[in-house]
């Protein structure tokens, strides 16, 4: 099992629509630029591959 669980990368990004911490929880939920750029840089610092990138990022737009 890799660092995001289970589901891997991409059932982590399709779930991280939920705040996870309380320092966030006053705003709200993230927007999906702000995920698609987490999601870039994690990609930019190679802690996913191209392909989980690609992955992650079709179930982030597909919602």
């Amino acid at each position: 099992m890799g660092i995001f669980g289970p589901g891997g990368v991409t059932e982590f990004f399709r779930r991280s629509h939920v705040v996870s911490s309380s320092a966030n929880a006053a705003q709200g939920p993230r927007s999906i630029e702000q995920r698609l750029a987490e999601l870039d840089d994690l990609r930019t610092r190679g802690v996913i591959s191209d392909d989980e990138h690609r992955d992650a990022r079709a179930a982030i737009l597909k919602g």
